[in-house]
């Protein structure tokens, strides 16, 4: 009883027609005179468009949890010393106003109880219309807790703000 065994590589000459190739004796042509074009520009495309992909796909990352790391941040621009809102509106927006006096007034935003009263302004200095410069009143003491630059109808904090700039 024989066995076959492959042979092995010193028993193979390289001269020797009948001794197998590990590469083809001749390099693989293209199907097409344009497939070499089309892999060109799919690697060039890949390489310029790449980054930018990369960018979207980080900033959206960060994006989805921007309003909730917002919340944690700025607690103390958000949350009021008490639940009991005891200081009239129109004092609250007073108060605000003597921080700003200059711009217009844009909108009041009156939170849930704990949550401090947004005063919000618009300002031409800033970038574009969709920023508004606002002022947080503790609706339970009529003191400013701190002032801020809000972006967008979602009234959205500044790293947020950022994200969206580097989104688009």
């Amino acid at each position: 009883m024989s066995t076959s065994m492959a042979p092995s590589r010193a028993d193979m000459n390289p001269n020797d027609p009948s001794t197998p190739s590990r590469w083809p004796s001749s390099p693989v042509t293209l199907a097409s005179p344009w497939a070499g074009m089309a892999r060109r520009l799919h690697f060039y495309a890949g390489l310029f468009i790449g980054p930018f992909l990369l960018v979207a796909a980080v900033t959206s990352f960060f994006y989805s949890l921007a309003a909730t790391t917002e919340q944690w941040i700025h607690h103390d621009q958000i949350a009021a010393t008490s639940p009991a809102q005891t200081v009239p509106l129109d004092r609250q927006v007073a108060t605000a106003r003597s921080v700003y006096p200059d711009p217009p007034l844009d909108s009041v935003v009156v939170n849930k109880p704990g949550a401090t009263t947004w005063v919000l302004f618009d300002d031409p200095a800033l970038l574009s219309s969709s920023y508004h410069r606002a002022v947080f009143v503790d609706p339970s003491t009529g003191h400013v807790t701190d002032t801020s630059v809000l972006y967008g109808c979602a009234m959205a904090f500044p790293e947020q703000a950022w994200l969206s700039e580097m989104h688009r």
